[in-house]
């Protein structure tokens, strides 16, 4: 049953993951740089902190899945710094954008969806966001398909 939950988890952990690290994001970890347009946010439409939200989703999935003292360690360690550090980055770029932030801010959320389901938001239409969720999505198919098996030696799939 666990390996289900995280079976059921992956494909949304790596499509935040990807969209997350092909859009520019100054409210959050970005790896390129230039501002969102308030008006059409992306991905962070979805979560203020796309790539932390999928990397603490996929901690948060691996450890049901992996019941060892030393994965519960990794998995639940990764899941506990990209949820604090999502908090820590919220309180770092309000000091360092100032009233840019609440301006930027107004259209996302720390909680994923909740700018979307809380109508200040709608649901992301952007390439940027396409694209990088579906290169994720691309992975999980490849890791589904022996990739995981083949780089980290378990199979996800194994007793299905």
């Amino acid at each position: 049953m666990p390996a289900r939950a995280a079976l059921l988890l992956m494909p949304f952990a790596l499509a935040l993951l990807g969209a997350g690290a092909s859009a520019p994001n100054p409210l959050s970890l970005a790896f390129h740089g230039g501002a969102p347009d308030p008006a059409r946010p992306g991905v962070v439409a979805i979560s203020r902190h796309p790539f932390l939200a999928g990397l603490c989703l996929w901690g948060a999935a691996h450890v049901p899945a992996n019941g060892d003292l030393t994965r519960v360690i990794l998995f639940g360690g990764a899941a506990l710094f990209a949820g604090f550090g999502m908090i820590i980055l919220d309180r770092h770029k309000r000091r360092e954008l100032g009233a840019d932030w609440y301006r930027l801010a107004a259209a996302t959320s720390a909680v994923p969806f909740g700018a979307i389901l809380g109508g200040r938001a709608r649901f992301p239409r952007d390439v940027a966001t396409f694209g990088g969720a579906a290169a994720g999505l691309v992975l999980y198919a490849l890791l589904l398909g022996g990739g995981h098996r083949w780089l980290f030696g378990g199979d996800p799939l194994a007793g299905f």
